[in-house]
């Protein structure tokens, strides 16, 4: 059983390398540029709907993900006063839509039940102006849900805010909810990242050299978290 395992494991990095190693890499000198859009093979496009990238892929190894956030995009601003909202610590939170009073920064709203209250499964001092994990900051269990949150489009391009990302609190319904996330990494399709990223670390090092690190690439500019709607906790996607 045991030769039959390595002969299959050889089998497979065979393959891999013969399909991840580009044409011609393998004859390449060390003069050429290894960074050629023709050694790209496979592009694989993720489409979820109302589910962000960070969302989910933020914690992704080789992501753009949460830890590149810009410092721009994670000052979020009040749309009325233009003024960021770690500046209004304690104030009033002035909700888009809803009658559900908040301070800043905003609690998250479990709108699951009318009328819509302050979700009290939240830690009562969580700094939801930041990026945070739902699981760690709450005692949601696998068979809850988060209260819902807006994902219409006039409001998404609010949010956008010509690109720069720091309108996703404001413009929400459920603003306290806005910048949580899920770390998908060890959900089914994480695991699926992490084998790729596993497999090619068992090839030999003169193969790894030429092949390059999986990357995932998340430039879209709807990559905020505002599009993250209520979902068991366990279950994101």
């Amino acid at each position: 059983m045991r030769i039959c395992t390595k002969l299959s494991l050889v089998a497979a990095l065979v393959l891999i390398a013969s399909v991840a190693i580009p044409q011609g890499v393998l004859a390449q000198n060390a003069a050429g540029n290894g960074r050629n859009l023709k050694q790209i093979e496979h592009i694989i496009i993720i489409y979820q709907e109302n589910w962000s990238f960070d969302s989910l892929y933020g914690l992704f190894p080789g992501a753009n993900g949460l830890v590149q956030s810009s410092a721009v995009s994670l000052t979020q601003r009040d749309r009325l006063t233009g003024q960021p909202y770690s500046s209004q610590l304690g104030l009033p939170f002035d909700l888009v839509s809803g009658s559900v009073s908040l301070t800043t920064p905003p609690q998250p709203i479990n709108n699951s039940v009318s009328p819509a209250v302050a979700d009290a499964r939240f830690d009562p001092a969580l700094n939801t102006l930041l990026p945070y994990n739902i699981v760690n900051h709450s005692t949601l269990q696998p068979s809850d849900k988060t209260g819902d949150i807006v994902h219409r489009f006039w409001h998404e391009q609010s949010q956008i805010n010509h690109g720069k990302m720091n309108w996703f609190v404001t413009w929400s319904d459920n603003p306290g909810l806005v910048m949580s996330y899920f770390d998908a990494t060890k959900s089914a399709r994480g695991q699926i990242g992490a084998t790729v990223h596993d497999v090619r670390q068992l090839l030999p090092r003169c193969i790894r050299r030429i092949i390059p690190e999986p990357s995932i690439l998340d430039h879209r500019p709807s990559a905020g978290l505002s599009e993250c709607p209520g979902e068991p906790a366990n279950d994101p996607g």
